[in-house]
């Protein structure tokens, strides 16, 4: 059996540690190979401690250049945390490691053209837009686990198994609204907005919900946009393009235990999986279960639905071909298929405003052109002053700040 390479940047971080580990344990036959690039040499000592402990003879780890680790990779697993510092060429434009994607994304036209890269940092979608624009690559995921929370709530709160729930999701990072939301098949919309004005959450009870109360407490705001739309969103707890929701964000991060590099620090090859996962499966509450969960499907092609950002293509035609769409698709290591649904009109415009200044975004990172940067500032004109848009554009082109707050990217 061929081996299969992963290469991993931002190798010895916790997310990369996590999804490592929970891959190498899940399987014990398939030869993988983790060619881990990273700038902290204890952190990937660390981490190959950790993952070899636990991992079969199947699986491989090596400490490579970026160049190294990308040549005929398969798959590239994105965490590395560069910033807005320039990188090459490129300027960042004020998107977090937009400098450092870019300049990834000409590596990887020369060293592994046909490879799937997944981006877990925020915003995945804006580099990743920018990239195929630039490069023609197509093989682009962006990760974000919205509406695995939703999932969850849901399932609990109706009292059913979570596979029997299924979003049809539609949107950007970090702002999905449901076009449909069905239960065994069978849309229970309807339903949904009869029932869930009286969502108490003290009737969503778990494990998962024990670990992470914040989801359950965070969708009473979801609720509240139900009641004034009719139509369901996410992330739980609201995107931040929406202020005034009934539950202070504040509320939901006092809730919110994550790990921190501390507690990395201690972890060690002779603890136990449990001891781990303790640890690791708290990043971003079980992020690296849903990252390793669409690496599984490119790895094995099992079709499963996943709900990912994917450029659009032909699938909606009320978006631009060139968006990075989120939603439900089944993958494979050959592509993906989207979920069929009709998209309301409400959520069309809804999503319609921050595509068309997406856009713009992948243009300006692509360009690095400033007008661009200027043109999408002003899409929401109201988040702009004009007087200072000089001045912003010019701390974003030498590096200094992110075009956050004033562009909405997550």
């Amino acid at each position: 059996m061929a081996e299969r390479k992963i290469a991993v940047i931002g190798a010895g971080g916790k997310i990369t540690t996590a999804v490592m580990l929970e891959l190498a344990v899940s399987d014990r036959e398939t030869p993988i190979l983790f060619a881990m690039n990273g700038r902290n040499a204890e952190k990937m000592a660390r981490t190959r401690a950790i993952v070899g402990a636990h991992a079969g003879d199947n699986i491989r780890m090596a400490e490579m250049s970026l160049d190294e680790a990308l040549d005929g990779a398969e798959m590239i697993l994105y965490c590395a945390s560069y910033g807005y510092a320039p990188c090459g060429k490129w300027k960042s434009m004020g998107v977090y490691n937009g400098a450092h994607l870019m300049d990834i994304g000409e590596r990887m036209v020369k060293l592994c053209p046909d490879a799937w890269l997944l981006v877990v940092t925020n915003p995945p979608d804006v580099p990743l837009g920018a990239m195929a624009k630039t490069f023609g690559l197509r093989r682009l995921i962006g990760l974000c686990n919205a509406s695995v929370f939703t999932r969850k709530v849901l399932s609990s709160w109706l009292g059913c198994e979570e596979k029997a729930v299924h979003l049809f999701d539609i949107g950007i990072n970090h702002e999905l609204w449901y076009a449909d939301v069905q239960k065994d098949g069978v849309s229970i919309y309807d339903e949904l907005r009869k029932t869930l004005p009286a969502y108490d959450k003290s009737q969503v009870q778990g494990v998962f919900h024990d670990k992470f109360p914040e989801w359950r407490t965070g969708f009473g705001n979801n609720v509240q946009m139900m009641e004034l739309t009719g139509w369901l969103n996410a992330p739980v707890g609201g995107s931040v393009r929406y202020g005034g929701t009934c539950v202070p964000k504040a509320e939901m991060s006092a809730l919110m235990k994550r790990p921190t590099a501390a507690d990395y620090e201690k972890l060690t090859a002779d603890m136990t999986l449990e001891e781990l996962y303790a640890t690791t499966r708290r990043c971003a509450a079980e992020f690296p279960i849903y990252i390793a969960d669409v690496l599984r499907s490119l790895l094995y092609n099992d079709g499963k639905s996943h709900s990912i950002q994917v450029l659009n293509g032909d699938d909606f035609p009320q978006f631009a071909p060139e968006l990075m769409l989120q939603r439900s698709v089944s993958l494979t290591a050959d592509g993906w298929k989207s979920d069929a649904v009709e998209v309301p009109v409400f959520i069309q415009a809804a999503v319609a405003g921050r595509a068309g200044q997406e856009l713009l975004m992948y243009d300006a990172l692509a360009s690095q052109n400033a007008q661009t940067l200027r043109q999408a500032a002003l899409v929401f004109a109201e988040r702009m002053p004009v007087d200072k848009l000089d001045a912003w554009t010019a701390d974003i082109l030498d590096g200094k700040r992110s075009v956050e707050p004033e562009i909405v990217l997550n």
